[in-house]
């Protein structure tokens, strides 16, 4: 029996800001959410407004800040196509999930700008967050 879908809360990424100085609050952000079994994820350099009339440069997956909460269950099998175009070479790295070492990101997995890189692999993690 597949464990139930789960929303990894750590992961959302929640942002509520407050300046005292400022004396403002900002909304609650709460990133959007991805399932199934191919995630097309783009890096790309944007900026956001944290703080009104303020924006800020920022990288992101698929939005202008951090990345979408992709929701898996145990025995999945996923394909991550990740798109470069941030301006540089960089990686990515899985964050604990169970991959195989050439597929867990650092030096040896380097992304070219402009470049995807698509791996392929079977969720082996139960319900948890990373």
């Amino acid at each position: 029996m597949k464990p139930s879908r789960f929303l990894p809360l750590a992961a959302l990424s929640l942002l509520l800001v407050t300046s005292a100085a400022q004396g403002q609050t900002n909304r609650l952000f709460i990133l959007p959410t991805m399932s199934g079994s191919t995630f097309n994820l783009t890096m790309a350099p944007s900026s956001h407004e944290f703080f009104s009339g303020s924006f800020t440069s920022t990288l992101g997956f698929s939005g202008s800040f951090l990345g979408p909460t992709l929701i898996f269950e145990q025995g999945d099998q996923v394909q991550m196509n990740v798109s470069n175009q941030i301006g540089e070479p960089t990686t990515v790295h899985w964050h604990g999930m169970h991959v195989a070492s050439q597929d867990d990101g650092g030096p040896h997995t380097v992304i070219a700008d402009g470049a995807v890189w698509s791996l392929s692999f079977t969720i082996l993690d139960r319900a948890t967050t990373f």
